[in-house]
């Protein structure tokens, strides 16, 4: 949507297809992040990203600075074996059917790299 001042000059349009994917993945990571949390407690962040023109489902694990979470029962390596490794998503919204897929990937989150990343962009 574009807009002058208040007024809206031009809508922009999304095709189902479109829809499906950005959708379809967005649900996809709430449910990944639900079945998560609820196993592991808040160690975990989960979204989509498009990263090299590709957009994917992408889980965060929430380690220290040491790089050890801040739930020492659970490590890396436990969160990334209960991720799943792939996601399959069918959409049905009036009559039209479509199918999104993509790889879940998993990154490792400390607070020295995002303390680096807010020094890098500010």
């Amino acid at each position: 949507m574009a807009k002058s001042g208040n007024k809206v000059v031009e809508y922009g349009y999304w095709s189902f297809d479109q829809f499906v994917n950005i959708h379809g993945l967005s649900l996809a990571a709430d449910a990944i992040y639900n079945q998560l949390t609820s196993k592991f407690g808040y160690v975990v962040g989960s979204g989509i990203a498009n990263k090299n023109g590709n957009l994917g489902v992408y889980v965060s694990y929430h380690a220290g600075g040491s790089g050890n979470s801040s739930n020492s029962s659970v490590s890396f390596e436990k969160v990334v074996d209960a991720t799943p490794k792939r996601v399959d998503v069918t959409l049905h919204l009036s009559g039209h059917t479509g199918k999104t897929s993509s790889p879940v990937m998993v990154s490792r989150v400390t607070s020295t790299s995002i303390a680096s990343a807010a020094t890098s962009t500010g």
